[in-house]
């Protein structure tokens, strides 16, 4: 029993890139789950990945702390039935997370950064530049080359066009979003994921 659970676990980490430097870390994912050519590093105690059924999660890599600054008590969340392509999740910040919702469509060259690589400090020596949360709703497509920032939020059934940069919490749902930095250009749209000559006549 123990030697088929060992060629089921090489089987689904398969060219895989997947190491913790810390304690009580956690990656939860699913047989139903389709790995590609995935690169995880966690550098710090107590973080947390869990990737839900059914997810494709493809050339992507998720990292949490660095090397020289570790992070405690992160969590990243991808959920059921979403689509990760050249995806880059970065957590650098204690206590911050990444939420991504189910049903999710990423396109190529996705960076969804949670934190700075430096500090910024007002007059009064106060940190401006704190990042904690991003959180991605269900069903939302983020077209080709967007950047998510720290502290942003994107609704349900929304679209982010290419090229945009998102720095803010939006809180209507379904609309699309674009530009740099990112503002709504179009409400009350819904997207599927077939393409737009099924709904043509022929």
């Amino acid at each position: 029993m123990k030697y088929l659970i060992r060629r089921i676990i090489n089987k689904i980490f398969y060219r895989q890139k997947i190491k913790f430097y810390g304690k009580n870390n956690t990656f939860i994912c699913p047989l139903s789950v389709n790995l590609k050519k995935i690169n995880i590093s966690i550098y710090g105690n107590n973080n947390t990945i869990i990737i839900g059924e059914n997810a494709f999660i493809n050339h992507t890599k998720i990292i949490i702390g660095f090397p020289n600054s570790k992070a405690k008590n992160c969590l990243v969340k991808i959920g059921q039935n979403s689509g990760l392509n050249s995806a880059n999740i970065q957590l650098g910040e204690s206590n911050s997370s990444v939420i991504i919702g189910k049903n999710c469509a990423f396109s190529y060259d996705i960076e969804l950064n949670c934190t700075d690589q430096h500090s910024i400090f007002d007059k009064n020596n106060q940190i401006l530049n704190i990042g904690k949360n991003i959180t991605i709703g269900d069903h939302v497509w983020l077209c080709k080359e967007i950047r998510v920032m720290k502290n942003s939020k994107i609704p349900n059934g929304c679209i982010v066009a290419q090229g945009s940069i998102v720095t803010k919490k939006f809180d209507k749902e379904n609309c699309v979003i674009a530009g740099n930095p990112a503002k709504i250009v179009k409400e009350d749209i819904y997207w599927a994921f077939d393409r737009p000559n099924e709904y043509v006549e022929k």
